[in-house]
């Protein structure tokens, strides 16, 4: 529903407002997720793109690995490539004691 992409930009301009990145990362995975849904690859790609940098400079590897999963997902079904970013997601994730 169009009410939940609402929220959760909502959600995820609050957490940035606050300067909460780490939430601000997750709340906009959440937005690739509904792009994802609805089908809107291009948005989905960029919201992932600023999920990435968000959780990046949170320092938080296990939401960075997130957020590139997203990414490489958004880049998959556009038939893009999506090596570099699943890669990526796979380091960070390992970074995090999480792979």
């Amino acid at each position: 529903r169009e009410e939940s992409l609402q929220h959760a930009c909502e959600a995820a301009a609050a957490f940035t407002g606050l300067g909460d990145r780490r939430c601000a990362a997750a709340a906009t995975c959440v937005v690739v997720d509904a792009h994802l849904t609805r089908q809107h690859w291009g948005a989905a790609v960029e919201a992932a793109a600023v999920a990435v940098d968000l959780a990046r400079k949170s320092q938080d590897a296990l939401c960075e690995a997130s957020a590139l999963l997203r990414l490489a997902r958004a880049h998959f079904v556009q038939n893009r490539d999506p090596y570099l970013a699943a890669s990526t997601a796979l380091a960070a994730a390992k970074a995090a004691g999480d792979a």
